[in-house]
């Protein structure tokens, strides 16, 4: 049998007997809402139906003085009636007089796609704040967290960043008794049961049950079959399953404009993230590729392996240099040359290494036989960077190769020798 219920002006329904039990349970049908089913003569307050009065009263409601010469007839004068009738003016019959009501049942229900766009809009922004704050504390407290950082899964990252924007959504919800994207659609979650507003372990739980049954952990395939059973619940007049027994979920009236100004932020917040995700893929898709490179001092050309990321710049005393970063090996690398005309291997390094003594903890260089290669390892001492150092000499040219790691984690000598061939083969000697 089908029943359908009153929300202000509008109906709602069809819906199964057992559905309606459930919402009656759930307090989204008061005891004053119209209820109305095909064999009724008009809409009547949910008190007044049997079928759910011990669900609303607790026991089953006394049977009516000559109910059993008067229900046949009744049925037979109703048994033409195939669709809703009207709703009466104001929702109410002359019958009855409804309870004040409390705060929330003068609003109606949110509308799904509203929910839908606030949603997002919260995530999207406490999403963007919370990364562009996590980007900065590893800029300047632990650069080689950078590394894992550029190394992470896309998908990973969002599955393990979600409940992370949750958390903090509940706390922006505690502390300013809404979040952005509801205030911004004009939704509100009020509690069933209690008064007042909910509590931050109240607004915790909630985002909680949402992030399971909601968005399916964040996990893509499980959050587009749980949103997709959300949707029909409160397209339907029910409540989500998170929602069920504790909150309900109401809006007040909004503008066109102000419904379209919060849909605008919204579509454009997730193309900015299309993009940059985009973008993302086409910079890897190059790093990919080997990249032909001149040298700037010697002007002879190689190829670069893939992976690297080539920049030139200049010291503050104004010596050129050449930056490759290799993000996927977790390795920097710099270049750079200068004029020694009349030194020797030995002298050079000797003066190179008082010029790091400030910066660097190196071992003593080892020189190649022919004498004109020196290694040295050690430490960056002011990002704690293990080190790894080759000075070349060609001709009267002395040019140095610094190799850095930025994870922290390798020892001696960890030279991509694939970026050291290349390079060497710049060098002319």
């Amino acid at each position: 049998m089908d029943w359908y219920y009153a929300v202000g002006p509008d109906r709602k329904g069809p819906l199964s007997g057992e559905e309606i039990e459930e919402l009656v349970r759930s307090e989204n049908i008061s005891r004053d809402t119209l209820l109305w089913r095909e064999g009724m003569l008009g809409w009547t307050a949910a008190r007044e139906v049997a079928e759910f009065g011990k669900v609303l009263n607790g026991l089953p409601p006394p049977l009516p003085a000559g109910a059993t010469g008067t229900a046949a007839a009744v049925l037979e004068r109703a048994a033409t009636t195939e669709t809703p009738p009207p709703l009466p003016p104001g929702g109410v019959t002359d019958e009855f007089q409804p309870a004040p009501p409390i705060a929330y049942e003068t609003l109606e229900l949110a509308r799904p796609w509203d929910r839908y766009f606030a949603r997002m809009f919260d995530i999207l922004v406490l999403g963007s704040l919370l990364g562009g704050g996590l980007l900065a504390a590893l800029i300047f407290l632990n650069p080689s967290g950078l590394v894992a950082l550029a190394n992470t899964n896309d998908t990973a990252a969002t599955v393990a960043t979600l409940p992370v924007i949750l958390i903090v959504n509940a706390m922006v919800a505690a502390v300013f008794g809404n979040t952005m994207g509801r205030a911004l659609f004009g939704i509100r979650v009020y509690l069933l049961k209690g008064v007042g507003q909910p509590t931050f372990w109240q607004h915790l739980g909630r985002e909680m049950q949402v992030w399971i049954r909601g968005l399916g952990l964040g996990i893509p395939i499980i959050t587009i079959v749980t949103m997709i059973v959300g949707y029909r619940k409160v397209a339907s007049g029910r409540p989500a399953g998170y929602d069920l027994g504790y909150n309900t979920v109401r809006q007040k009236p909004i503008g066109a404009g102000r419904r379209a100004l919060g849909i605008v932020a919204t579509l454009a917040l997730i193309v900015g993230f299309l993009a940059l995700a985009i973008a993302g893929v086409l910079e890897t898709q190059a790093l990919e590729r080997p990249v032909a490179w001149i040298n700037p001092q010697s002007q002879v050309a190689t190829t670069v392996p893939a992976h690297w990321e080539i920049s030139s710049d200049r010291t503050e005393a104004g010596v050129p240099y050449t930056l490759f970063v290799n993000d996927t090996l977790g390795i920097q690398a710099v270049l750079a040359s200068e004029a020694g005309p009349g030194i020797d291997m030995q002298a050079y390094h000797r003066a190179l290494t008082q010029v790091l003594a400030s910066s660097h903890t190196l071992s003593d260089w080892q020189l190649d036989a022919a004498g004109t290669t020196a290694l040295a390892t050690g430490m960056q001492v002011s990002q704690n960077w293990p080190a790894s150092i080759r000075v070349i000499k060609s001709g009267d040219r002395f040019w140095k190769f610094s190799f850095y790691d930025l994870t922290g984690r390798r020892t001696g000598d960890f030279a991509d020798h694939g970026l050291l061939a290349a390079i060497m083969a710049t060098i002319v000697k």
